[in-house]
């Protein structure tokens, strides 16, 4: 769906990753992927129709080179944005303490 929908590619691109080791939601999904389809071949995690998830997940690893592609302006607006900031754009970063406030 992110492949053919710009809207659906920007709101999965945008999204927080599960934890804080990921900036991004697409960031763990690129990582995840190859993963959990390694440890599906060689056995080491046993999982209900394995061999579907790994059609599946063989399919989702085919696209993550388009989709990446496809995040390059995502990419170039964030940093864009990011080099125009000012630094009163930051101004609730150097106070957080919450104490007397």
């Amino acid at each position: 769906m992110m492949i053919k929908d710009e809207v659906i590619l920007k709101y999965i691109y945008n999204m927080p990753g599960p934890t804080y080791q990921y900036a991004r939601y697409l960031d763990w999904i690129i990582e995840y992927v190859p993963y959990q389809k390694q440890r599906l071949v060689i056995g080491t995690d046993m999982a209900i129709n394995s061999e579907e998830s790994i059609k599946i997940l063989t399919v989702l690893e085919a696209d993550i080179p388009l989709i990446e592609r496809q995040c390059v302006p995502l990419i170039e607006e964030w940093q864009k944005a990011r080099a125009e900031a000012d630094q009163g754009d930051f101004e609730g970063y150097q106070e957080s303490s919450l104490i007397g406030k």
